[in-house]
């Protein structure tokens, strides 16, 4: 997995696309410290940042990437 997070002062700056083969997820600061990401939610825009932070406790918005084996 690979994670990006946004740091608050990008939440300001125009986002034009999430970026290729990533997601934009919300998720519990203890998950990315873990690498776990467990309680990761997908948003599906950037309009969303911010709608789901009374589900968290510590927030962190982000791009996350799972490398997914082909068999």
């Amino acid at each position: 997995m690979k994670f990006i997070e946004i740091t608050h002062n990008e939440f300001t700056d125009t986002h034009d696309t999430i970026p290729s083969g990533y997601d934009l997820i919300v998720v519990e600061k203890s998950d990315v410290d873990n690498g776990t990401f467990d309680s990761a939610m997908v948003l599906y825009g950037y309009d969303e940042i911010g709608l789901y932070d009374d589900d968290f406790t510590n927030t962190v918005y982000g791009y996350l990437s799972i490398d997914v084996e082909v068999v």
